[in-house]
Parts: structure tokens; C-alpha cells; sequence
């Protein structure tokens, strides 16, 4: 079999880096029943690592875990940027502002775009509680 090849000039697969670069930047919105427009990226390894640091303790309780695990993909409210907290009055604060109503659209945002992360984080809170009876 002889098979050909064609490449075209100038066209070239993104580089690793790129790809990288290209999904760290990208983000997706979510509108809560108040219209408020969250800005929402997916979080990295150290935006996690910072949630269990400012946590401290309740890091280990699961439940409190999952109930905050959304803010760690918010980038901004109603376009203005949402920093992520470094201590827990900070982190409280962010919670206060987002509210249920935020925190729900956020869940399904979530959801919607990896359905099967959300699964896991609910498989291991009602895992990790049939543990705790």
C-alpha cells in the first residue's frame, strides 16, 4: 500500500504547551435565578491545594468539602474578578456572596460540562458517610 501524505504549509498541531495553555485560559459561565453571571474556570491542582490549606480541619469533613468545592472554579460575578480566599472569614464571605442560588447554577454549570466529576464527588461523600454509621 502506498499511502500519501500531504502537509500544508504553515499548518502545525498546537505544541503540548499550548494545549496547556489553551485549556488553563478557558472558562464557561453559569447564570443563577437572580441573573448573576459567574465566570468559571476549571480549577488546577493548587487552586485544591488551597481550598484544603484554608479549610484546615474541615478538609476532612467531606460533606463541608463538597458544599464548598464550587468556589474554587469561580473567576468572577457580574464580570468583576472573585480572588479566591486565603482564610476562612475570606472564605465565608465569598460563600455569603455567591449564595444558594449561586452555588446551585454553579453545581449544574459544573455538572454540565463533566458530568462524570460530579458523579465521583457525590459517589465519595455518600461513601464516605455510610463509612462514618
Amino acid at each position: 500500500m502506498n499511502q500519501k501524505i500531504t502537509v500544508k504549509a504553515g499548518a502545525s498541531a498546537p505544541t503540548p504547551s499550548e494545549r496547556i495553555v489553551t485549556v488553563a485560559s478557558e472558562t464557561f459561565t453559569a447564570t443563577d435565578s437572580q441573573g448573576r453571571i459567574f465566570t468559571l474556570k476549571d480549577p488546577d491542582i493548587l487552586v485544591q491545594l488551597d481550598l484544603i490549606e484554608v479549610l484546615g480541619d474541615l478538609a476532612e469533613n467531606n460533606i463541608y468539602r463538597n458544599v464548598v468545592t464550587p468556589i474554587t472554579y469561580v473567576a468572577a460575578i457580574d464580570g468583576n474578578p472573585a480572588p479566591f480566599p486565603k482564610t476562612v472569614p475570606q472564605l465565608r464571605a465569598l460563600i455569603s456572596r455567591i449564595g444558594f442560588h449561586g452555588f446551585a447554577a454553579i453545581r449544574q454549570a459544573v455538572k454540565d460540562r463533566h458530568p462524570a466529576v460530579e458523579d465521583e464527588a457525590q459517589a465519595e461523600a455518600t461513601e464516605t458517610d455510610a463509612l462514618k454509621k
